[in-house]
């Protein structure tokens, strides 16, 4: 990264209009591309939020790009994925394979519009961005093995939600607009804390299939006669 692209990529990152401006002004004349450092650095934020250790938003953004590359090399992160960050990503797949550190996603994360699927298996999240409902696309979510404890308020407008894995979490509760989920299918609910289903799981007519604990499973009888009728329940020892 050459001198000049430092300055520019500094206004950048201040997000302030008027140094967006400027950093335009100085790219003038010079063979500096200004929409791709911008596109450049939201993809750069968006991985230093889920790698905050690796990516030290004290550096310089010389050293911050030099660790995004380091990143990339440690976790075997395709550039396809690093490409299709923002529009086009429709897939994310993360494991704890390799002792990775993420705890949390970032507020940016509401901005994959296309994100069709997202697996989070065996990873230390423990909460979900505000944001989360934003994933207008997302159609499979497995959470399976996390330290989720609560959903944010605004995941009930996930509307195109049809799978989802909430296995082996800590979830004791369920926010409101949980009932919003209309085109749910399938969830699971094995080994949480989950004590009771909820009076208003009822509005979630299309679920058909409901896999929960041996606990909860006392309580299948009243579940398919008051709350699901139509949904088959597994019971998982």
């Amino acid at each position: 990264m050459t001198e000049q692209e430092q300055k520019i990529c500094l206004l950048l990152s201040t997000k302030d209009n008027v140094n967006i401006d400027l950093a335009y002004e100085l790219s003038k004349g010079l063979e500096v591309n200004c929409d791709k450092l911008i596109e450049d650095f939201f993809v750069l934020s968006f991985w230093r939020e889920l790698f905050p250790k690796e990516i030290n938003e004290s550096h310089s953004i010389k050293e911050q790009f030099s660790s995004f590359n380091n990143v990339i090399n440690k976790y075997c992160i395709s550039k396809k994925l690093i490409d299709q960050t923002e529009n086009y990503l429709s897939s994310i797949i993360l494991f704890n394979s390799n002792g990775t550190s993420i705890t949390k996603l970032p507020e940016l994360f509401g901005n994959l519009k296309q994100l069709v699927n997202l697996v989070l298996y065996n990873t230390n999240i423990t909460e979900l961005p505000k944001s989360f409902g934003e994933l207008k696309n997302l159609t499979h979510l497995q959470l399976n093995k996390t330290n989720i404890t609560k959903l944010p308020e605004s995941f009930g407008k996930l509307k195109n939600l049809k799978d989802l894995d909430l296995s082996n979490t800590k979830l004791n509760s369920f926010p409101p607009s949980f009932q919003n989920l209309n085109k749910l299918v399938k969830l699971s609910l094995v080994n949480t804390e989950i004590t009771k289903i909820p009076d208003f799981f009822s509005h979630l007519t299309n679920l058909r299939i409901l896999n929960i604990s041996e606990e909860l499973g006392k309580q299948k009888r009243e579940i398919q006669k008051n709350i699901l009728p139509k949904c088959s329940i597994y019971i998982s020892k």
